[in-house]
């Protein structure tokens, strides 16, 4: 460590915007954040533009609240907790960030809750809640996602993203 990063004072951070809403997930690419929102009991994709003042530059509606939320390319998936009925991973496009487009939706076949999410190449891989397990999805096809194994508890379970060796992405259960 240098001797000037141990004696510097700590720098104290400043507000530059405020936007609002309640925002419950985040994933920041560039000079764009992916943003989760939730508005009375209904979830928000918002697209940020961060390059000077930040500010919304795209939404689109998802069918429930955010709880879990990851980003590959041009696809941000979002776990949706529905009112009624099973939660839901919503694929959006977001190619064009001032207007994002739905693209494909898996349909839980639990009561598990997808909190949390990690994007690798074309496998999703998804746990939470009070299920044990980490599903995997095949999301090659953006507008039809499909299962492909959940690993179930005491299973051995690395998801890496092998473009970044050196930082592997993890789920772990605690």
């Amino acid at each position: 460590m240098r001797a000037d990063a141990q004696t510097a004072p700590p720098v104290q951070p400043e507000q530059i915007a405020d936007l609002g809403g309640d925002m419950r997930r985040i994933s920041v690419g560039g000079r764009l954040a992916y943003v989760g929102e939730n508005i009375g009991g209904s979830g928000v994709l918002s697209v940020l533009d961060l390059s000077s003042t930040p500010r919304r530059v795209g939404r689109v509606a998802l069918p429930g609240a955010v709880v879990g939320m990851a980003r590959a390319g041009s696809i941000v998936y979002a776990g949706v907790e529905l009112q009624n009925g099973f939660d839901q991973i919503v694929l959006v496009d977001v190619t064009n960030v001032l207007s994002p487009v739905l693209r494909g939706v898996y349909t839980l076949e639990s009561t598990d809750t997808p909190t949390q999410l990690v994007a690798v190449g074309s496998r999703l891989y998804f746990g939470g809640g009070d299920y044990a397990g980490v599903t995997l999805l095949n999301v090659s096809n953006p507008d039809s996602p499909s299962f492909v194994k959940i690993f179930g508890a005491g299973s051995n379970f690395i998801a890496r993203d092998s473009s970044a060796s050196h930082c592997p992405s993890m789920l772990s259960r605690g």
